[in-house]
């Protein structure tokens, strides 16, 4: 569905819908409110030109694309680089979980932690952990639902306690990077 910017001739105006509602619009491209003077108007959110610098990395990245926008072409970037949808009318709205949280799933078997933070144990991951802070916290889904605060990793896994949530961890549970410290 192409979209058409709409170019105002005043700063207030009242516009026709062709539902016969009018509905009034501001043009702040001719007028900025008061205290938005250093601000430029335009979208809401990054245009599509904005991810042209962006650089998409780690394990998943292509397939995270695919999955998430099955019909995204490069003529989405060439051809609508001032919006936020592409061509088929879908808001493009990547931030790259994998640029910026990474991401995993713990081993094929139940894990058991503890809530001692002085007795920590090991929450063995089945991905490559490389990516995660040296420290910080997981949030664990599922049905497991847990915050897991760790201290240290290992070659496979990180070794912490649970600070909140359950102790049973189901096999193959995806955990996400929640915060750093």
């Amino acid at each position: 569905m192409p979209q058409t910017q709409l170019q105002l001739a005043s700063p207030y105006n009242e516009v026709l819908k062709r539902n016969t509602l009018v509905i009034k619009v501001e043009n702040f491209k001719q007028r900025k409110p008061e205290g938005f003077d250093s601000f430029d108007s335009g979208n809401a959110f990054h245009t599509l030109a904005a991810f042209e610098k962006h650089i998409f990395s780690g394990d998943n990245v292509i397939d995270d694309l695919t999955r998430e926008f099955p019909t995204l072409q490069i003529r989405d970037f060439e051809i609508r680089p001032n919006s936020s949808f592409t061509l088929t009318g879908s808001k493009f709205n990547f931030a790259g979980s994998t640029q910026t949280l990474p991401f995993g799933s713990t081993i094929n078997s139940l894990q058991v932690l503890t809530t001692d933070e002085s007795n920590q144990t090991i929450l063995d991951a089945d991905t490559s952990i490389t990516r995660f802070a040296s420290a910080g916290h997981l949030f664990i889904g599922g049905s497991a639902r847990t915050l897991f605060e760790y201290t240290s990793k290992t070659a496979t896994g990180f070794i912490g306690y649970v600070k909140s949530g359950n102790v049973n961890i189901p096999p193959s549970t995806e955990f996400i990077q929640y915060s750093v410290e």
